[in-house]
């Protein structure tokens, strides 16, 4: 069945539609691009024709940026702002309980990401009816334009996550994926991750819920912006969230 055809039962009355596709777009400190990054993506998602949402929310900006979408006059967006910094992972789980699409996605803000990618993410979602869409920079179709630097902590990293949690994914850390919202409504209340490690954990909780978890890697395009906040510090806490994720996990925490 084709996309629109499966959406088009969820129309309510004659002018109003549940959406298929919840997009949130969680931002701190973005730099000047995101206006023209959530006017791309709402271009780009509009095109697709399906009903959609966009959660952009704001995790305690302090650039200016916090207002920086008030101009935006489209219904399909909306805007949750928080005076206060709480993370990239609570910013998203925020964004997704008030998602009411059948797949949840985000999608980093700062437009590092094009989001011309979005639609091959969601070909992916009616081909196949996975569980789990997550971007991969190790995909054979990824146009990656990355530092040396940033290469060596993302492969030396994904390494670590391999040895500790067996998850037959090559990367883990891409700031675009799209799950089924069912699947997160059964492990939201086990998430705790507010920072970086979300994604990570995510994956891990639907994992042990769901023994036969269908997860697919899809391409992305990622452009040379970089305002990303990733530092020899941020690694460090990385790595840190990690292995006490890993000690929840080895603990039976996701386990049903």
């Amino acid at each position: 069945m084709e996309l629109k055809e499966k959406v088009a039962e969820q129309k309510i009355g004659t002018n109003t539609e549940v959406p298929f596709i919840s997009l949130v777009m969680p931002y701190f400190n973005p730099g000047g691009n995101l206006q023209s990054t959530v006017m791309e993506t709402l271009s780009v998602l509009g095109g697709i024709g399906v009903p959609f949402e966009i959660i952009a929310v704001c995790d305690g900006s302090t650039d200016g940026s916090e207002d920086a979408l008030d101009g935006i006059q489209d219904k399909r967006l909306k805007i949750i702002k928080r005076s206060k910094n709480k993370g990239k992972g609570f910013a998203i789980r925020e964004g997704f309980s008030a998602a009411k699409g059948e797949y949840v996605g985000f999608m980093d803000a700062d437009g590092d990401i094009d989001p011309k990618v979005i639609p091959v993410f969601l070909r992916l979602i009616e081909e196949n009816s996975s569980d789990v869409i997550i971007g991969s920079k190790c995909h054979r179709d990824s146009v990656v334009d990355y530092p040396i630097l940033r290469r060596m902590y993302s492969y030396v990293y994904q390494k670590l996550v391999q040895v500790l949690f067996h998850l037959e994914i090559q990367d883990s850390q891409v700031g675009i994926k799209f799950v089924r919202k069912s699947l997160f409504d059964l492990v939201a209340p086990k998430l705790t991750e507010e920072r970086f490690v979300f994604d990570l954990e995510l994956i891990v909780a639907m994992s042990c819920l769901k023994s036969d978890l269908v997860v697919q890697e899809a391409p992305v395009w990622i452009r040379r912006r970089f305002s990303s906040t990733i530092d020899i510090r941020a690694v460090i806490t990385i790595v840190f969230d990690t292995l006490s994720l890993y000690r929840r996990f080895k603990c039976g925490k996701y386990t049903v």
